[in-house]
């Protein structure tokens, strides 16, 4: 998979993409599972620095496709999609956004040091300094509270 594909979807996030998507298929009378592995990179920007930072990403993950009315007790099963006996095609790349989406950390920063220092400069420029003055609407909180 590429860029394309998350373009397709409306991932505005990933800047490029390298991956590979191996999907094995166990088919039985009443359900399929589905078996996949994703490998490869993203593409997206650093949380501190906003430069591109390129994530490694390795899925497993597996789904149930079962028919409508099937006998089996779906409630215990998350990654269970129904379809009718009349479907004759499943559209995988959602679930294959999905594993992907989920799979990626939530904090994406460069190693120490590794940041554009001339963002990470700026980091703290505009925090207003300390002093000894205290605003007088929040000295009269501070009265209030007792603290």
């Amino acid at each position: 998979l590429d860029s394309s594909f998350f373009n397709e979807l409306g991932d505005e996030e990933t800047r490029d993409a390298d991956l590979r998507v191996d999907v094995k298929l166990l088919k039985d009378e009443s359900m399929m599972t589905f078996l996949f592995s994703i490998s490869g990179y993203l593409t997206r920007s650093c949380h501190r620095c906003l430069e591109d930072l390129k994530v490694p990403l390795s899925v497993t993950s597996q789904m149930i496709v079962r028919y409508e009315n099937s006998t089996y007790n779906d409630d215990e099963i998350d990654d269970l999609v129904l379809i009718s006996r009349n479907d004759h095609s499943l559209n995988l790349a959602q679930h294959i956004y999905d594993f992907i989406t989920l799979s990626v950390p939530m904090r994406l920063v460069h190693e120490k040091d590794s940041c554009d220092g001339s963002v990470t400069s700026l980091i703290g420029k505009n925090e207003e300094k300390e002093s000894g003055e205290v605003d007088p609407r929040w000295a009269k909180l501070r009265d209030i509270s007792g603290n």
